[in-house]
């Protein structure tokens, strides 16, 4: 089997990749579909996986009850993206996303008519459907609703490394009419690892240099580890009530344009600048914040950068 793939920028936080546009599924009524698994072949991302769409185009299926889709990602990890609910689905897209408004509706009829493409949260209504060889079995995420099942796309495929091959596997559990699908493709975002390197502390101990190196580009956020961290980036953010912190100059914020590495300046408080006066020593603690899709992706590093009074020489 022949797999296309295709990547928009592998060091940017948002990426896609295609089966490919002439590639179409068919599934008998009872049996797998003909191209089981289609795999898409993701490479060149660096970083942890924080939001992941699959959008499959081009469904036609009759009895939309019977077509079941689910997905497993290059560590092994499976969730069911549909199996029942639709009554029929012509000529139609879907795009499974943990932010859409719902689930699949119960004998939803899902036609191109004035839409094309539909947006839903995984869905399964018959938990314990078999996705033979070579595909899970019955071992799988469960989104439900049947079975109590909640799994979504984040809590089974979130914080993994999204290269390598992944495979949707089509089964057609209907009786009587053949289902077919059109390309598919994936929407991986993310990727906002990122290192810390060793400080560079100025002679004067008053200023410090901190090589943060990045895998794509976002926003960053450096401030006092004991301050509180905040529910998101925007103007309304707002403080979690813990104690403020107090050694370093909190809330600077810097946008990477790209992957690469970036000198954040650390910036002592006066009230660090007595302690260090008055004791000769301080401890910054100090941390890094590094998100580009909301408070739920973020990453948060800290690093305690330790200041000593620089000695005065004898003369």
């Amino acid at each position: 089997m022949v797999v296309t793939c295709g990547v928009l920028s592998p060091t940017a936080s948002a990426a896609t990749f295609s089966s490919g546009n002439q590639q179409v599924i068919s599934a008998q009524p009872g049996f797998t579909a003909s191209t089981y698994p289609s795999t898409i072949q993701v490479s060149g991302l660096k970083g942890a996986l924080t939001d992941l769409n699959v959008n499959v185009e081009h469904i036609f299926a009759p009895e939309g009850d019977g077509l079941a889709l689910l997905l497993q990602g290059p560590r092994g990890q499976s969730l069911v993206l549909l199996d029942g609910g639709p009554s029929q689905i012509f000529n139609s897209g879907l795009t499974f996303d943990d932010s859409a408004l719902s689930q699949v509706p119960v004998d939803a009829d899902l036609s191109s008519s004035g839409v094309g493409q539909f947006a839903f949260k995984p869905t399964d209504y018959y938990a314990g459907d078999d996705f033979p060889a070579p595909g899970p079995g019955t071992s799988y995420a469960n989104p439900g609703p049947d079975g109590g099942g909640s799994a979504t796309l984040a809590s089974t495929f979130n914080g993994t490394d999204p290269n390598g091959a992944w495979k949707l596997f089509v089964v057609n559990f209907g009786t009587t009419n053949d289902a077919n699908l059109g390309p598919w493709t994936l929407e991986l975002s993310g990727f906002e690892g990122f290192t810390i390197a060793k400080p560079r502390i100025a002679r004067s101990q008053k200023r410090i240099r901190l090589p943060v190196t990045f895998n794509g580009p976002g926003r960053a956020l450096i401030d006092d580890a004991t301050h509180p961290a905040y529910k998101s980036f925007g103007k309304n953010a707002k403080p979690t009530g813990k104690p403020r912190g107090t050694l370093v100059v909190p809330e600077a914020n810097f946008f990477p344009p790209a992957a690469g590495t970036m000198q954040l300046p650390v910036l002592p408080s006066s009230r660090a600048k007595r302690i260090l006066a008055r004791r000769g020593k301080v401890t910054l603690p100090v941390r890094v914040t590094f998100g580009t899709f909301g408070p739920i992706q973020q990453t948060s590093k800290t690093v305690r950068i330790i200041l000593r009074k620089p000695q005065r020489r004898n003369r």
